[in-house]
């Protein structure tokens, strides 16, 4: 049985891949995407949850009794579609909205069908999280953070600078000990992730769930979010708000010291351009710079040069996070660690 599971999950983890990697229309099939709801919840509601960082749920969000809700039973999943409609009865049940990547609607008018909802979760994917280093995207996350908690899949390197935003959960799906992406050659290790966070006094609390068990569906990341906050409200563990904004540009964020800056293109273009980009971040009160690169633009030695002439342009200290490793990569380093371990 076991086995059977196992080549199932091979058939249809491939064949995701396959379909997230090319940009096919499937994507959009409503079909397909019930099928991926139903594995996502199948193993969503399965999987082990290890939380390795707990600084605690960001207090003044959820009343008494929307926790004591909370505990009782799961909050109602909205999608992308429902944020866009009018909202109807709630049936005395806390909101959840889920906004998978591939939702078509304008980031915009999905923040605002979260505000219009009430929700008070927020569970959020790569493409709203560049979007708030944006200014659209700053304003918006301005006002979501007094309505709802939020939830952020960090699959990548790409992700680096909402380390800066202030998220209140980090969702990482784990593959051989990195959080990976399908395509996206960006993969980071979990150990450096934590490091992170714990070094700045992060705010957001650090959970991982095995990378099978986790689709970018409504009813997967849903299921795994609601499971999440129940496990963090039955530790009763509350921090206060913090009061500061987040400093941020496009694709950097500041916080307590450190930069977090993803390179998106070509190391060797970009950094000519970074000294600029970070001196309009603000340099005076930074003690390290973090940065993820895609590595389908550059290569490991690029990366690393590009870090060292920075680093004597800024004259602070300059360390690349990330590596160029996929979902297929991260497997592979994986296996081949478990064998080194026997």
């Amino acid at each position: 049985m076991a086995k059977r599971l196992l080549m199932l999950f091979i058939l249809v983890a491939g064949y995701t891949w396959l379909v997230m990697a090319t940009q096919a229309p499937v994507l959009k099939n409503p079909l397909y995407r019930c099928l991926l709801d139903i594995y996502g919840k199948f193993t969503a509601s399965r999987a082990e949850i290890k939380i390795l960082y707990n600084p605690g749920l960001r207090a003044g969000v959820l009343s008494p009794a929307e926790v004591a809700a909370l505990k009782r039973q799961p909050p109602a999943v909205l999608s992308w579609e429902e944020l866009l409609a009018k909202p109807g009865p709630n049936h005395n049940r806390v909101k959840m909205a889920v906004i998978e990547p591939e939702a078509p609607a304008r980031n915009q008018a999905l923040l605002d069908g979260v505000v219009r909802h009430q929700a008070r979760l927020l569970v959020q994917c790569s493409r709203m999280d560049t979007w708030f280093t944006f200014p659209e995207g700053r304003e918006s996350l301005a006002r979501l953070r007094g309505q709802c908690l939020r939830a952020v899949v960090f699959d990548g390197g790409h992700h680096l600078p909402t380390l800066g935003l202030y998220p209140d959960i980090i969702i990482v799906p784990v593959t051989g000990g990195y959080a990976a992406h399908a395509y996206m050659a960006d993969g980071m290790e979990i150990s450096r992730l934590e490091a992170l966070l714990r070094e700045a006094g992060s705010p957001a609390v650090l959970v991982t769930v095995p990378r099978w068990a986790l689709v970018k569906s409504k009813a997967c990341l849903g299921t795994v979010a609601a499971r999440v906050v129940k496990q963090l409200l039955a530790a009763e563990c509350w921090q206060r708000a913090i009061p500061e904004k987040p400093v941020v540009i496009p694709r950097l964020s500041k916080f307590r010291g450190n930069v977090y800056g993803y390179i998106d293109t070509n190391a060797t273009r970009q950094c000519r351009f970074l000294p600029g980009r970070l001196a309009a971040l603000g340099l005076d009160d930074v003690r390290n710079i973090y940065l993820a690169f895609d590595y389908r633009h550059t290569d490991r030695g690029e990366a690393v040069a590009c870090a060292r002439r920075l680093q004597k342009s800024v004259h602070r200290p300059i360390k690349v996070v990330n590596q160029p490793v996929t979902v297929a990569g991260a497997l592979w380093v994986g296996w081949e660690n478990r064998i080194m371990d026997r």
